[in-house]
């Protein structure tokens, strides 16, 4: 065990990260655009459903995964660091200390 489990955790955790933030980008892209208020030319957003068409016409489908690169490079790295840390002390402690429970 060790190093391959704590990797192997690891990977699943940045894959599970990679699906959430495509699934959940455009909804955080709606949420941004509310947040802000008004679109580039200052005309006020009535509501998520009005973002979404105002995107989807200026940009195409793909224009509600613009800037997606940056996020997925923070999740993944994030998701795979606390995964492998975790299952690498989980490990660690188990070794020392016998199974762990409650």
């Amino acid at each position: 065990m060790g190093f391959t489990e704590s990797v192997t955790q690891a990977s699943s955790g940045a894959v599970a990260a990679i699906v959430t933030t495509v699934a959940l980008y455009p909804l955080d892209l709606i949420k941004t655009r509310l947040n802000n208020g008004v679109d580039e030319g200052g005309v006020p957003y009535a509501g998520p459903l009005d973002v979404l068409q105002r995107e989807y016409r200026k940009k195409g489908f793909l224009g509600l995964y613009r800037g997606i690169q940056v996020k997925l490079m923070q999740d993944v790295a994030r998701s795979f660091s606390f995964f492998y840390v975790f299952t690498f002390l989980k490990e660690y402690v188990k070794r020392r200390k016998g199974p762990l429970g409650f």
